[in-house]
């Protein structure tokens, strides 16, 4: 494995929080740990990438949603086009409650709520 990837590679878990850094006496090297909670690990991973994903399509939503109300309102005239509008403008706002929730249920994660519902094995 090259510098390279080796450096992406741990680069990207420190981003996930999988590993820490951590220091060792008398040396410049960089040493690692696994972070021992699987549970977090679990929670950390999937927080990190459902955010990203809710925000980028929540963000599209919001703007497709305000692209058919512009729409709308520049051709009031075509009931065709009005009603294929306010069926797509339902659709969307229902993808919007649904990221909505999903956001909560990533807040829990994050939080350790979740565990509340689904407690951890002892």
């Amino acid at each position: 494995m090259s510098k390279t990837s080796m450096s992406t590679g741990v680069r990207t878990l420190m981003d996930l929080k999988m590993i820490d850094k951590v220091w060792g006496k008398g040396s410049r090297k960089d040493f690692y740990e696994v972070v021992p909670d699987w549970h977090q690990n679990f929670a950390d991973f999937f927080a990190i990438k459902w955010r990203k994903a809710v925000e980028s399509n929540m963000s599209s939503l919001k703007k497709s949603l305000k692209e058919k109300r512009a729409l709308r309102e520049n051709d009031s005239t075509n009931e065709q086009l009005q009603e294929l509008i306010r069926i797509d403008e339902a659709k969307i706002s229902e993808a919007l409650k649904y990221y909505k929730w999903l956001d909560r249920l990533i807040d829990s994660l994050e939080s350790g709520e979740i565990y509340q519902f689904i407690p951890k094995e002892e």
